[in-house]
């Protein structure tokens, strides 16, 4: 908490004032990057179809696992979860759970909209969000990843895609 008033220069009370704690503050950090880049699918429209959906969402994703504020964050969680457990599920609830049940709840809608036909979506989300992240955040956390390039990416959420539709969605079964 000293760190970051002095990152923002103002006093720790004042952080205090607007987290009243340090885990209420680790919370709203990881939501900010959710939010920031979009992994709470608030912006998508049920009626939209679910392929395009998901490319959408696949990129935004890659964009996460890109970022490296949020490489420090992770490799400083693995560092500190022996210290303090809590911490780790603090993160898992807020980051990653909290997006594969908000692309969960997406597919659910999209699917009660006729525009797709997912049996279980909350599998479904879970499994899109590990083939898109695949080994490469582990090669990033370990910083052996080199930057994708616009066509490695796309190649890679364009599977992704296919992949869970083979899987997941029945629409074109029916």
């Amino acid at each position: 908490m000293d760190a970051i008033a002095a990152a923002a220069n103002v006093s720790k009370q004042t952080v205090y004032s607007h987290f009243s704690n340090k885990d209420e503050l680790f919370r709203q950090c990881i939501l900010s990057k959710v939010r920031a880049y979009g992994l709470d699918v608030a912006d998508f429209d049920p009626a939209m179809p679910l392929d395009a959906a998901l490319t959408e969402i696949g990129h935004r994703f890659l964009g996460l696992l890109g970022d490296d504020d949020v490489i420090r964050m992770h490799q400083q969680l693995i560092a500190e979860t022996a210290t303090f457990p809590k911490l780790a599920n603090t993160f898992y609830e807020t980051g990653p759970k909290a997006t594969i049940d908000a692309i969960a709840t997406f597919i659910a809608a999209n699917t009660a909209a006729g525009q797709s036909a997912v049996a279980d979506p909350q599998e479904a989300a879970s499994d899109f969000l590990l083939l898109i992240e695949g080994h490469y955040m582990k090669r990033r956390l370990m910083h052996t990843a080199v930057p994708m390039t616009a066509q490695e990416r796309n190649d890679k959420v364009t599977g992704a895609v296919d992949k869970i539709l083979r899987l997941y969605d029945t629409t074109e079964a029916a």
